[in-house]
């Protein structure tokens, strides 16, 4: 039986598959109104046009509101001709109640066999602030392709030393090393990052196999006491490695020590280079979809109504991502800072941030970051599966090709 709900605004009516009145309301009508009993059964015949209408429910007369819609072009010009011959066989064409539903099933013949502008503003929106996005990721990546390519010049153009660097001196210096725009200076710079690095991991694991050991020798259980001694003979091991390591570096000459730096800042500016033009390609991809979309979303209202289900899951999908993202950025606006307010004895009071702001900061503009994310994520996705099954679906492209050829 067809759905009488209240009926919804606009163009939205033909797309749920909005109908007044049922099967049912027209057989009954039939039975009281002789001179179009004829009319009505046709009105009734057109109403189980659609392929969707099983045999059992045209026997029924029953017939589901997503079932009335025509689904083809062929069902939408026999729902017409049926309509055409309902009109013509009433013996009373001017009686109301006939005219209001041969009127509303010709709406729905008549809005079946147009092509509709389907596409979704929002969509379009949440696309190109991805495109944005990425605009502004491809800019941060060639900035980094040009930074790497200046390294690479800064490091072919090295003067050439031969400099040993003892490990002790490294003892005491924890893991300080060279900010990394510093480090390619120059190759006694460069060497001495890497020996830093690797002469604190050595003596960070010489510390951590003496505390093991320390802990050993107080364990309460011999099982505890196994397992300190376990992790200390790790940490020795660990230790010889990161020696070992060292000191093949540390005598490595300045034509080899060049020529790793040289790997890997060509490795880095090739990472980045390639980083920026993937970045380009889905960008240039998005910017060239948004109109491939628009245009791709132009189906025939039949076409609507056979994919009305499928419609529905995308517009869960769609408006699932918007209550996510709208979801942060109100858990990003409910974080706020707190402050910590003395009293003193003068009566005066101060207030202090209690030292959570920056990481407070930092939720808030991550959790918007997240929302921006889930838009970008949704819109894109939405658009690209959009534009593939519109293309294939709403356009006759063996006529095209025919077209051409000739």
């Amino acid at each position: 039986m067809a759905k009488t709900n209240k009926k919804p605004k606009g163009k939205k009516a033909y797309e749920q598959g909005y109908v007044s009145f049922s099967p049912e309301e027209l057989k009954e009508q039939a039975q009281n109104d002789a001179a179009n009993r004829e009319a009505y059964e046709l009105l009734d015949k057109a109403m189980c046009t659609s392929s969707h209408v099983s045999v059992h429910d045209k026997e029924r007369g029953e017939v589901d509101v997503d079932d009335i819609y025509p689904i083809t072009q062929e069902e939408t010009m026999e729902m017409e001709d049926l309509l055409d011959q309902a009109e013509d066989a009433a013996d009373n064409p001017r009686d109301s109640f006939f005219q209001e539903r041969l009127g509303e099933l010709r709406g729905i013949v008549n809005w079946s066999k147009r092509r509709h502008w389907n596409f979704s503003w929002m969509i379009v929106v949440g696309v190109i602030i991805s495109v944005f996005v990425l605009s502004e990721c491809s800019d941060h990546k060639d900035s980094k392709a040009k930074e790497a390519e200046v390294y690479v010049t800064a490091v072919e153009n090295w003067a050439k030393k031969d400099t040993t660097i003892t490990m002790e001196s490294f003892k005491n210096a924890g893991k300080v090393i060279p900010a990394y725009h510093e480090r390619f200076k120059d190759a006694n710079i460069y060497k001495e990052t890497i020996l830093r690095r690797t002469a604190a991991n050595h003596y960070g694991s010489l510390k951590a196999a003496k505390e093991y050991r320390a802990k050993a020798d107080t364990a309460s259980t011999a099982k505890s006491k196994d397992e300190f001694l376990k992790w200390a003979k790790e940490n020795d091991t660990y230790a010889k490695e990161f020696k070992a390591e060292y000191e093949k570096f540390n005598k490595m000459t300045f034509k080899d020590v060049k020529k790793q730096a040289l790997e890997q800042v060509k490795a880095e500016a090739d990472e980045a280079k390639g980083s920026a033009r993937w970045i380009w390609f889905w960008n240039m991809f998005f910017l060239i979809l948004i109109p491939v979309y628009i245009f791709a979303e132009r189906p025939y209202g039949y076409t609507i109504s056979r994919y009305r289900t499928e419609a529905k899951v995308l517009g869960g999908i769609k408006k699932g991502g918007l209550v996510l993202a709208g979801g942060l950025v109100g858990l990003a606006g409910s974080i706020g800072f707190v402050n910590v307010v003395t009293k003193w004895s003068d009566g005066s009071t101060t207030s202090e941030d209690d030292g959570t702001g920056a990481a407070r900061i930092g939720l808030k503009i991550g959790l918007l970051i997240a929302a921006l994310a889930v838009v970008c994520i949704v819109s894109c996705f939405l658009m690209l599966y959009s534009t593939i099954m519109g293309l294939m679906r709403n356009y006759n492209w063996g006529k095209v090709a025919a077209i051409v050829k000739k």
